[in-house]
């Protein structure tokens, strides 16, 4: 692909995760960035990374590939991955989204603890956030 395809397609990709969120599209919105965060990969591998890298490093942590990718897993609760994927990720949106995505993990892991330890009676079993501590 030439640099100004990958661009194009960069731009159209990144345009199609917001519109397919704003609708409520969520598993669409979700492939659409699975599928940024794979053409800004693939665009290094190939040697189209100018093109590419130079649109991420000038977007915002709001438009930052594996930002978006990451909001999509948030939407579907999917926590861990969540706060995997913005580890390398700059800015504030992304460190608070991070920070709070790991934090309810540690909620919902001590919520299913909760639920396994209660027995038969449905006796409640005292149980804290394990995640809370690396916070």
């Amino acid at each position: 692909m030439g640099e100004a395809l990958v661009s194009n397609v960069y731009i159209e990709l990144q345009q199609a995760v917001y519109d397919l969120s704003s609708r409520g599209l969520l598993q669409a919105a979700r492939w659409a960035s699975e599928q940024l965060v794979g053409l800004d990969d693939a665009a290094q591998q190939h040697g189209h990374a100018s093109s590419a890298a130079k649109l991420v490093r000038d977007s915002s942590s709001d438009n930052h590939p594996h930002f978006l990718l990451a909001k999509s897993h948030f939407d579907f609760k999917d926590y861990r991955r969540a706060a995997f994927v913005l580890q390398s990720v700059p800015g504030n949106k992304a460190t608070f989204l991070r920070l709070y995505s790991t934090y309810l993990a540690g909620e919902q892991r001590k919520e299913d603890a909760r639920i396994e330890a209660a027995g038969p009676l449905g006796v409640r079993a005292g149980g804290g956030n394990p995640d809370l501590e690396a916070l």
